[in-house]
Parts: C-alpha cells; sequence; structure tokens
C-alpha cells in the first residue's frame, strides 16, 4: 500500500469559519491471490489494484459562545482493476481464468455535505444536530462473460440519501453525565457487494447480484456515565439499529441454478441480498477505579445480538459477524517512568444456534457446540528511560492456552514475548 495525503489547515476570524482543514490523499493498493489446490497443478493468480484518491473540507464556526457549527463535504474515487491467470506447474502454459472483481475494471465514486450543530442550552444541558447529504455512484463491467456465462455484462447504480442525528447530553448533578442520540443511515451497495466472484468457504461460491438495493439504518443509543467517587467511574450504553432492506448473504440461483461446479468442486450458490428487515442491539459497560496513586482497575464487557427477518419462513434468522460477548479487565501500575498492566481477555461462547446459515462466519470451523469460551491471562510493560528512548516488553496468552476466535480456522498464537524499543527524535 502506499498512501499519500497532503493537510492544510487555516485559521481566521472569518464570517464563515474560524478554522478549516482541507486534506487531499491519494492511496495504491495491491492485493494479490494465489493458490493451489492439493495434488492439483493449476496455480491460480488473482491480481487486484485499487486506487483510491479522496478530498475532504471541514469547516468549524463558534458563534456567540454558546453555538458551535461544522459544515464540510467529503468526495471519494475508486478505481479497482482485476486480472487472473491460471498457470500449469508442469508445462508452464499460462491461460486465462475467473477474476475475483469484475474484468472489466469497476469504479465508485462518493459525494457527501454535511452540516452539524452543538448547542450548550444551559450548563447542564447541550443539543447536537446534524445532517448530511451523500450520493453513491458505481458501475462495473465483465469484459470476458465466458468462464462464468454470466447473463448480464455489467451493473450499476446511482443513489442519493439524506441522513440525520439528534442528540441531548444532560449533566443533572455533578456525579452523573446523561446522553441519547437517534439516528439514521444510509449505505449503497459498493464492489464487493455487487460485483465480487469468490469462495467464501468451501463449497460455497459468492455471485455478483444486480438488483441489490441500498439498505437504510435508523438507531438510537442512551448511556449513562457515574462518577462514584473521585477515584472511580461507571459507564453504561444501550444501543439499538433497525436496518430497511438489510444486505445480507443468503441462498441465491445462478443462471437457474442453485449451485454449480467452481475449481473442480460443486459449490452452493449464495450473493448479496436485500431482506425485509434486520436489528441489531447490545451494550458496553466499563469500570475505571483507582486505588491509590499506584494501582487502578480497568474493566469494559461488550454484548451484541443481531438478527433479520425470513418473511418467507416467519422466524428470525442471525446475522454474520456479530461477536460473542467479549472485554477485558485488568490491574494497572504506574509510576515515575514506568506504567504495567496484568490482564485478562475473555469471550464468550458463540452457540450454534447463533451462526450465521450463509458460511460467513466459517460455521465449518466451529465444534459440533460452536466456539467455546476462552480467557487469557497478560502482562505488559512501558518504561521510559528518558524522554527519547523507551522499552516496551509484554507477555501474551501466559497460560499457553490453545483457543480460536470467533471464525477464525486457525488457533490463537499460544504464549507470546514482546519486545520493543522506542525512539523519539
Amino acid at each position: 500500500r502506499m498512501l499519500i495525503s497532503y493537510n492544510l489547515n487555516l485559521e481566521a476570524d472569518s464570517s464563515f469559519y474560524d478554522e478549516v482543514n482541507f486534506i487531499l490523499s491519494m492511496q495504491k493498493i495491491e492485493q494479490d491471490r494465489i493458490s493451489r489446490r492439493l495434488n492439483n497443478s493449476n496455480l491460480k493468480s488473482q491480481f487486484e489494484d485499487v486506487l483510491v484518491f479522496g478530498l475532504n473540507a471541514d469547516f468549524r464556526k463558534v458563534v456567540q459562545e454558546k453555538h458551535e457549527l461544522r459544515y464540510g463535504l467529503e468526495v471519494t474515487y475508486n478505481d479497482v482493476q482485476s486480472t487472473a491467470t491460471n498457470t500449469n506447474i508442469n508445462t508452464e502454459e499460462v491461460t486465462p481464468t475467473d477474476t475475483r472483481y469484475p474484468d472489466g475494471g469497476s469504479y465508485m465514486m462518493t459525494t457527501a455535505a454535511y452540516f452539524s450543530h452543538s448547542w450548550e442550552i444551559s450548563p447542564k444541558l447541550i443539543l447536537s444536530d446534524g445532517i448530511r447529504l451523500s450520493y453513491i455512484w458505481l458501475k462495473s463491467t465483465w469484459a470476458d462473460t465466458s468462464i462464468f456465462h454470466l447473463p448480464f455484462t455489467g451493473v450499476s447504480h446511482s443513489n442519493i440519501a439524506p441522513s440525520g442525528s439528534l442528540g441531548l447530553v444532560y449533566l443533572p448533578v455533578k456525579q452523573f453525565r446523561i446522553h441519547i442520540n437517534g439516528s439514521t443511515g444510509f449505505r449503497a451497495p459498493n464492489v464487493d457487494d455487487m460485483g465480487k466472484i469468490f469462495e467464501s468457504s468451501a463449497g460455497i461460491l459468492f455471485v455478483p447480484n444486480p438488483e441489490l438495493k441500498p439498505e437504510i439504518a435508523i438507531g438510537g443509543e442512551a448511556g449513562i456515565e457515574w462518577t462514584i467517587a473521585p477515584e472511580a467511574r461507571l459507564d453504561f450504553v444501550g444501543f439499538y439499529t433497525l436496518l430497511n432492506n438489510a444486505i445480507v448473504a443468503n441462498q441465491f440461483q445462478f443462471n437457474g441454478a442453485d449451485s454449480i461446479l467452481y475449481d473442480g468442486v460443486m459449490s452452493q450458490v449464495q450473493a448479496s441480498q436485500n431482506v425485509d428487515k434486520a436489528f441489531v442491539y447490545g451494550f458496553t459497560t466499563g469500570l475505571t477505579a483507582d486505588f491509590n496513586e499506584r494501582f487502578s482497575f480497568r474493566g469494559t464487557v461488550t454484548y451484541t445480538y443481531g438478527r433479520y427477518n425470513d418473511v418467507e419462513n416467519d422466524t428470525l434468522i442471525p446475522l454474520d459477524h456479530i461477536p460473542p460477548v467479549f472485554g477485558q479487565a485488568g490491574l494497572v501500575f504506574h509510576t515515575k517512568g514506568l506504567e504495567a498492566e496484568f490482564f485478562t481477555r475473555y469471550n464468550g461462547w458463540k452457540r450454534l444456534v447463533d451462526y450465521s446459515p450463509s458460511g460467513e462466519d466459517n460455521l465449518n470451523q466451529a465444534t459440533p457446540y460452536g466456539m467455546p469460551s476462552w480467557a487469557t491471562i497478560n502482562f505488559r510493560a512501558q518504561y521510559h528511560i528518558n524522554k527519547y528512548l523507551g522499552v516496551n516488553f509484554a507477555v501474551e496468552n501466559i497460560m499457553d492456552i490453545n483457543y480460536r476466535h470467533f471464525a477464525s480456522g486457525m488457533s490463537a498464537p499460544g504464549r507470546n514475548f514482546i519486545l520493543a524499543v522506542r525512539g523519539h527524535f
């Protein structure tokens, strides 16, 4: 990956802004996949070249001390070029094969303008609001449709939609801070959603769906922060999001067939599709406590639940990529020049009934009971030798337990040592 970025920041006492920030950027990304099945003489090489151009302009203006205005615009442009070859490792003969993305090129442009405002109504009440107007354009073309016999040579769409937010922060007393927010969101299908052909797992093939539509989100969250004592703080945030026309992975038909032969394997066809409704809700909570000037405690827990409505079968189906309950808790020691932490990371069970049937969660990598819960014990320390030089040391998974992250096909690292020296000049 190559990234070039230029940032210009200006401050002025003008009628339109107190501060303005411009960012001009360009990324060049190369992502290649080279694979060969066991005992197969064909070496498949898939090459992806992506160019991303971006422009951001953000303005800030304070009006009458109690009102802060932020507004600006964003423009991005993506150029995705995909090529692929098969090489016979015995004869060295090179032949064309299926590309991961459309071989005629994919182009996507997003533009957006936004305006947000915060108002300190009183020392105990703050209002924030905002609106954003987005326009997304996408076009993908297949130059060679002979490999998959696609019933179309291209897909394209353009969508425009507003979104907004409204929130309140209330400070009834010094020890409490309460906030509530409501918002709407908009996500148009991207190149991954509209044009990718790939084997997500053994026996499951994803194909393009030119009929895909944008999904709309309506959500809210509410939270409370309680300063129990000067040395202890507890916070809790609950959230809920409702998705209309939610984009999910599901069974599909390709040229009238629900399974096709791909790379020598009969594979079930799936595609990204719109469903009637989906929802995600959950909470996150954390506790910070200072026992004295040397020792403190930090802990967090997060829980998420997501389902979509299968109208045809009148049932709720798990959404993919929903993690099990997870968190971290640790004891921190800090003194002049040194900070050390002894902590545990943990994940709860991911039961089979909570796995998405799409294959995106790698159900085939789970045990007959799902993915077991796990907890690791870890230690890390950072010592500042002087203002220019520091040393970091860590031991991860001290008990050397065998565990896997949810949806992973590989075991996580065993006992792991890290030593780093950092210099600042």
